[in-house]
């Protein structure tokens, strides 16, 4: 068997984006309902996160979010970034132990396919930072576990992927064709497809070779679970019954405020004490709209700021505004472009969104949730004969940097 590195063989790399009906997909977003769940469960949502990862899957590991800050500093869109999930170059390594033909990371052979470390470092990434993403995690407090998480998702699409190409015929080079061009449509057309994916032309027998295994597993995973019943309406409205939280709004606040920027640091205190004596004739009971108009370095039109939700404004003033209660005042407060006086004039507590709106999301879930179990029983079935190899690195081989 070959060794799998971060080049075209390893398609079960790493990847966040959700499958289309061939299994690839351009979208990153999440399913439409994130479900809470407990502990136990954490590595089946990361499997079904990297679910798309049949293909050759390197993803891009800058997922920070991107902001669009408008000149107040207050609107802030928030949106996370494409991930390039498709390369067949592969990953270089900054790894002296791995340079020097000393291993580096945590070797892993199933069926006798090595697996390359630079396959786990990615799977480990994306995890980790997905959950870095959703606030669980700082720093390295759980890079244990996630590694752990990461072999197993690994071992789990090799023990597929395997079965796979063993028991589904090869596609014809026509469903190849199909698969790969729209693959390009969702990408926005071929020059869009190379320019974002990074890739050529030249490269194109590369790319069906890794569509063709894809389109393999589509087939395994169709047929797995073909048999399974879809849920009734008993089944999606006792969904709906027991997770309620997670259907209902969000709170939302509405706030007015006054801004004053600082261009020189020499005029922060001027300013500041400035805004302080508003303060004071605010809760003497002077009209906050009247001496924002006088005083607010925007025009009157930005003063009431409407309904927001957390997560729509720069965090810095929302932890402000949605520790306050209505008709509440805030001390001066400062952020990266000024100095803020709040003062919230409306709350609506989130209301728990009706049953019919959600009922397809529901069903989506619940049906994702059997095929995991369906395709989880068939690795467990496959593990019972797997021959599956892994070798802890030596003490002080993994304490150093990879790309």
């Amino acid at each position: 068997m070959p060794t799998l590195t971060g080049g075209v063989l390893s398609f079960f790399a790493a990847s966040s984006a959700w499958p289309s009906a061939l299994g690839v997909s351009s979208s990153t977003a999440p399913p439409a309902i994130a479900m809470a769940r407990p502990e136990a469960e954490l590595l089946r949502k990361s499997r079904r996160l990297n679910w798309n990862s049949w293909s050759v899957v390197i993803p891009s590991t800058a997922r920070a979010r991107t902001q669009a800050v408008k000149q107040d500093g207050l609107s802030i869109t928030k949106k996370q970034s494409r991930v390039k999930f498709i390369c067949l170059l592969p990953a270089k390594s900054n790894c002296q132990a791995g340079s020097s033909g000393r291993r580096c990371g945590m070797p892993l052979v199933v069926n006798g396919q090595t697996i390359d470390d630079t396959v786990i470092e990615q799977e480990f990434s994306a995890i980790k930072a997905h959950y870095e993403s959703l606030g669980s995690i700082s720093c390295c407090e759980r890079d244990e576990e996630f590694r752990a998480y990461a072999r197993e998702n690994i071992t789990f699409r090799a023990l597929l992927t395997q079965e796979a190409q063993r028991t589904i015929p090869e596609p014809g080079e026509g469903e190849v064709t199909r698969a790969f061009d729209k693959l390009k449509e969702e990408h926005g057309g071929s020059d869009q497809f190379y320019a974002t994916m990074g890739l050529s032309r030249e490269q194109d027998e590369l790319i069906r070779s890794d569509l063709s295994v894809n389109l393999q597993v589509e087939s395994l995973r169709t047929t797995a679970c073909e048999m399974l019943p879809t849920p009734t309406e008993a089944d999606c409205r006792a969904f709906y019954d027991e997770n309620l939280e997670q259907f209902t709004d969000e709170d939302e606040v509405r706030a007015s405020h006054i801004f004053k920027s600082v261009r020189k640091t020499e005029e922060r205190e001027t300013i500041f004490k400035a805004l302080c004596e508003v303060r004071l004739q605010v809760i003497d009971g002077a009209d906050f709209t009247e001496l924002a108009r006088e005083h607010s370095d925007k025009p009157a039109e930005e003063i009431d700021l409407g309904y927001f939700k957390r997560g729509e404004l720069m965090d810095e003033f929302e932890v402000v505004a949605f520790s306050m209660k209505e008709g509440e005042v805030s001390p001066v407060f400062t952020t990266p472009h000024g100095f803020h006086l709040a003062k919230v004039t409306g709350r609506k507590a989130g209301e728990p969104k009706p049953f019919d709106s959600v009922r397809a999301e529901i069903e989506s879930e619940l049906t994702a949730q059997r095929h995991d179990a369906r395709l989880q029983e068939l690795v467990d079935e496959l593990k019972k004969t797997a021959k599956i190899e892994y070798s802890e690195p030596e003490d002080g081989l993994d304490d150093h940097d990879h790309d």
